[in-house]
């Protein structure tokens, strides 16, 4: 029986094998990977929204500004999200990863969400304080 333990903490993930030890490993690399291809992904979706507004003629000021609201937001939520999952060692199982991962996703939406009504909020605000309409 292999053991992995942490520094930071005491409990032990038991593995049986050599094999499960690499799967381990070759997942960690890979949700490396994947996750900032995701944040990416996720920038430059939001850099064409805010250039679509440009070209448009809207106030692409105020798209960037909610843009990087939401994307603070949705960040804030996931890195929560997969702090708390690790924490309690739902991680442990195939089931245990599906439910982070939805999880997480569907607080980073949510978070995505208010993250730009706050920034359209502060937006407002700040325009109104420096005196503008």
């Amino acid at each position: 029986m292999i053991s992995a333990c942490s520094s930071r903490h005491i409990k032990r993930l038991e593995l049986s094998s050599n094999i499960e030890a690499r799967a381990i490993g070759q997942f960690s690399k890979a949700a490396k990977v994947i996750g900032k291809g995701i944040i990416v992904l996720d920038l430059g979706v939001r850099a064409y929204d805010v250039n679509n507004v440009r070209e448009a003629g809207g106030d692409w000021e105020r798209a960037a500004f909610v843009e990087s609201f939401g994307f603070a937001a949705s960040i804030g939520a996931g890195s929560f999200g997969i702090a708390i999952g690790a924490a309690t060692f739902l991680a442990m199982t195939p089931v245990g990863w599906v439910a982070i991962i939805v999880t997480t996703a569907a607080a980073s939406l949510w978070m995505n969400g208010k993250g730009k009504e706050l920034g359209n909020s502060i937006y407002d605000d700040v325009k109104k304080f420096m005196g503008f309409k």
